[in-house]
């Protein structure tokens, strides 16, 4: 009784939405509405934000030493919120000062840093900066351990791998969130994960936002992933600027504001903020 009460509300949806559309249209919305049915099936409750909210938004750095000081200009112009910067190794081992310095800036104009995690060196390396620097505290620490991408025979003990560095990063960062960049986990990896950290960031590598649910099949299908995540941990898409397949040519005629709304369409209003990749090749970021 009740899928027949649940197909019959879908019906009725889909009559009402492509009541007026062209075939174009309809297409897109019946995607959406799809979407929308499973993840209610799977109990994953909606979040809208409301539409005029701009998303917190994060942008990758390429190049602490080249690139910080005209991104925290932009940055600063486009609300950019946080700034994620890669090549902080020999900052943090030879001159700490400087990236203190940096911190405090960005902080005294409202943009936080994060800092990158690729292995447990790094948090090393980072529990020992922040203990140094108490006022020039990271607002938070990103995995960048692709456990997904290697053999097959080999991702089991590459998973724990980012185990055993998300658990040190959780036990030595007091203060400030734990965040993981992600791939493509299993059901089974994403629950573990989704109880250790403060947000995820999920790798869109789409070329249109639109698309956002509908990329790859089986261990690497978006929309499976997504309700892994969904209704359990803050999640921030990556947009990316470049790389095998990215956004591009679609930023190169859209706004940042128009990346938002597409985005909330897309991922059902279920996203905290959204990420930048990267901010010497995001057109969007300067418009």
């Amino acid at each position: 009784m009740r899928s027949r009460v649940r197909a019959t509300v879908t019906l009725l949806g889909c009559a009402a939405l492509l009541a007026g559309c062209d075939e174009a249209c309809a297409s897109s919305e019946l995607d959406v509405l799809a979407d929308s049915v499973w993840l209610e099936l799977l109990g994953v409750p909606r979040c809208d934000p409301p539409a005029g909210d701009p998303l917190p938004r994060s942008s990758y750095l390429r190049s602490f030493d080249e690139e910080r000081d005209a991104a925290l200009e932009l940055a600063v112009v486009r609300g950019v919120s946080e700034l994620t910067l890669y090549g902080l190794g020999d900052a943090l081992r030879q001159d700490p000062g400087a990236i203190a310095a940096f911190v405090t800036a960005a902080g005294a104009r409202g943009v936080a840093v994060v800092a990158p995690v690729s292995d447990l060196e790094r948090v090393e390396l980072l529990t020992r900066y922040e203990r140094d620097h108490p006022n020039a505290r990271f607002a938070g620490w990103v995995t960048e351990h692709e456990f997904w991408n290697g053999p097959a025979d080999e991702r089991s003990a590459r998973f724990m791998e980012l185990q055993a560095i998300l658990t040190a990063m959780r036990d030595a960062k007091n203060e400030g969130w734990v965040a993981c960049y992600l791939g493509y986990p299993t059901a089974e990896e994403a629950k573990w994960i989704a109880e250790r950290v403060d947000r995820v960031y999920l790798s869109m590598s789409v070329s249109n936002p639109r698309d956002a649910l509908r990329y790859g099949r089986g261990v690497r299908s978006h929309r499976a992933r997504h309700a892994y995540f969904a209704g359990r941990v803050p999640i921030w898409p990556i947009v990316y600027a470049r790389g095998d397949r990215h956004m591009r040519p679609w930023l190169e005629h859209h706004t940042i504001e128009e990346l938002d709304a597409s985005l909330r369409g897309a991922l059902h209003g279920e996203l905290a903020g959204v990420a930048l990749f990267d901010f010497a090749s995001t057109p969007g970021l300067a418009r």
